[in-house]
């Protein structure tokens, strides 16, 4: 089992390091699909319309198969998750680099590289929340950084394997490159188990469960494994008043379920998940993160071809993108460091949002490592 000492110091940042190189590789094939795009329609198909779809299915299917990934990883852990990602993405390279139409294209680069590519990012967003309470903000702060550096390195490197070895030698290394993630998965470790845990109390002698709040710390237990009892965890008998202590995710929600209803616990966990969604400011950040996305990812994938369009070299023209990379790796870093500082409001860093009251006025929002 892993120790207190493993938290915010000790092996706490060589598995920062690990999540950083994932994030880092990750961004790398993502950050590379509006380059990798004007070699398709160079080499395969010169229709935008079609050849668009590609880089658009990998994205959309990294991001909206992110609350599969997390179930994923909840079940198998952050270790199998990743190396079950990183041979996804070679696969779905590889074959790509044998693909000559646009259909094949789609599978193959879109939609089996960005399943990998989701269960490596999921792994990405939770490790840190396993290994930092107080430098918690800062940890995720470095971990996003490798994204802008992935960002920062995929216009230039991209542009250069194309220019040497063309679309199909480009997407063989990126593969390759990109299977070093499992490299980094070897480092993850059972996360340590925080001294801050939520609990509820089970009385065995009761049909009810009524719940008894500490404090909180990982939404690891949303999903429970099939080797548990009640919330993911394995339970712990309190001998002196016969009761089950088990770690939990929420405050203030008793479940009327048994105990030993498995069926019953999982209707619970979907409830509870529901109604998370459906808050008021987790609505409002998903929205703000979609019209963000929504300018962010047109910008990225379709810049370098307007550049080049409007009588910009290749490699001018993607360069473009480590200007977008240089500015994130600073810009995240620092805005990590001040979400560490107790005075900083997260209105502050993401305004129209009352982070610091983001479920039912009590709970801060830095506690969660939502799928």
């Amino acid at each position: 089992m892993a120790h207190r000492n493993n938290i915010d110091h000790g092996y706490a940042w060589v598995a920062l390091g690990a999540a950083l190189s994932i994030q880092l590789m990750v961004a790398f094939v993502v950050f590379s699909s509006g380059v990798i795009n004007i070699a398709i329609m160079e080499e395969v198909e010169n229709d935008i319309t079609k050849t668009s779809w590609i880089g658009s299915c990998q994205s959309g299917t990294f991001t909206l198969l992110g609350p599969v990934s997390g179930i994923i990883q909840h079940r198998v852990g952050s270790k199998l998750t990743t190396f079950g990602g990183a041979i996804l993405v070679l696969l779905g390279m590889t074959i790509a680099s044998f693909c000559r139409t646009v259909t094949g294209l789609l599978v193959t680069y879109g939609f089996i590289s960005g399943l990998g590519l989701s269960l490596c990012g999921n792994v990405v967003g939770v490790v840190p929340g396993h290994y930092f309470e107080k430098r918690r903000p800062a940890a995720y702060g470095v971990c996003m950084a490798g994204g802008a550096l992935g960002l920062f390195i995929a216009g230039p490197l991209t542009r250069y394997l194309l220019d040497q070895y063309n679309l199909h030698g480009t997407l063989l290394i990126m593969g390759a490159i990109s299977f070093h993630m499992s490299i980094a998965a070897s480092l993850l470790r059972k996360p340590p188990i925080p001294s801050n845990e939520s609990f509820i109390v089970v009385h065995k002698d009761e049909d009810d469960v009524s719940a008894k709040e500490a404090s909180i710390q990982d939404s690891d237990e949303m999903f429970p494994r099939s080797d548990t009892t009640l919330a993911g965890t394995n339970p712990t008998k309190d001998t002196n008043t016969d009761q089950t202590t088990i770690p939990f995710l929420s405050e203030d929600i008793t479940p009327r379920t048994q105990t030993n209803e498995e069926p019953k616990t999982q209707c619970y966990n979907i409830r509870l998940l529901l109604k998370i969604m459906t808050k008021r400011d987790f609505l409002m950040y998903n929205f703000a993160i979609l019209f963000w996305s929504l300018g962010d990812a047109s910008c990225i994938f379709h810049l370098p071809n307007y550049a080049e369009i409007k009588g910009s070299s290749p490699r001018q023209a993607a360069s473009l993108l480590s200007a977008m990379g240089a500015g994130g790796i600073f810009t995240r870093v620092v805005i990590g460091l001040m979400a560490s500082s107790p005075s900083t409001e997260y209105t502050l860093l993401q305004f129209g949002i009352p982070w610091n009251k983001f479920i039912d006025g009590t709970i801060n929002y830095t506690t969660y490592q939502f799928v």
